[in-house]
C-alpha cells in the first residue's frame, strides 16, 4: 500500500513540473487584427497549464512586428535587480500553487488513512494530523501566494 501511494505521488509530482515546463516554455501569439491591446494582451494571453502562471508573468512585453502579424517578445536583462526580482516572485508562485496542490493531496490521503483506520483510535488520530497540517498548508500556501501577488503588482507597477 505504501509503495503504491509513493508511486502516485511520485507521477503526480512528475505531471505538476512536466506541466509548469510546457506552461513556462510559449509565448503569446497575436493577430494583426487586435494590434491595440496588443501590449496589454501578451502576457494575458499567454498559455498556462492547471493555472499556474508562466515564469514570465510579471515582465513588460514588447510587440513585434513580423509581416501579417505581430509577435510579443520579452526583453529582460540579468544585470538590473528588477527583472530578477520579477522572475523570482514569478517562479516562488509557482512553488506556493504546487504546495497548496501538495496539500489537496494530503488532505486527499489523510481522509483514505481515516476511512480505513477501521476504529483504530491510533490510526484515527494519525489521519486527522494528517489532514489538520495539510488545512494548515494550504492556508499558508494561499497567504503566501497573495502576498506574493502584491509584492509583483507593485513592482511592475
Amino acid at each position: 500500500m505504501i509503495k503504491l501511494t509513493n508511486r502516485l505521488f511520485s507521477i503526480a509530482v512528475l505531471i505538476i513540473v512536466i506541466s509548469v515546463t510546457a506552461a513556462s516554455l510559449p509565448l503569446a501569439r497575436a493577430s494583426a487584427a487586435a494590434s491595440a491591446n496588443l501590449t496589454n494582451n501578451c502576457v494575458k494571453n499567454s498559455s498556462t497549464i492547471l493555472g499556474f502562471p508562466t515564469w514570465y508573468k510579471y515582465l513588460k512585453p514588447t510587440v513585434v512586428s513580423t509581416g501579417n502579424s505581430y509577435a510579443c517578445h520579452l526583453e529582460f536583462d540579468f544585470e538590473k535587480p528588477g527583472d530578477i526580482s520579477k522572475i523570482i516572485l514569478a517562479i516562488t508562485e509557482i512553488v506556493l500553487r504546487i504546495g497548496g496542490l501538495a496539500a489537496v493531496g494530503f488532505i486527499i490521503y489523510g481522509g483514505f488513512k481515516y476511512v480505513t483506520s477501521q476504529g483504530d483510535p491510533q490510526k484515527a488520530a494519525s489521519a486527522r494530523k494528517y489532514i489538520i497540517n495539510a488545512i494548515i498548508g494550504i492556508v499558508i500556501s494561499g497567504v503566501a501566494t497573495y502576498v506574493v501577488q502584491i509584492i509583483a503588482q507593485r513592482l511592475v507597477a
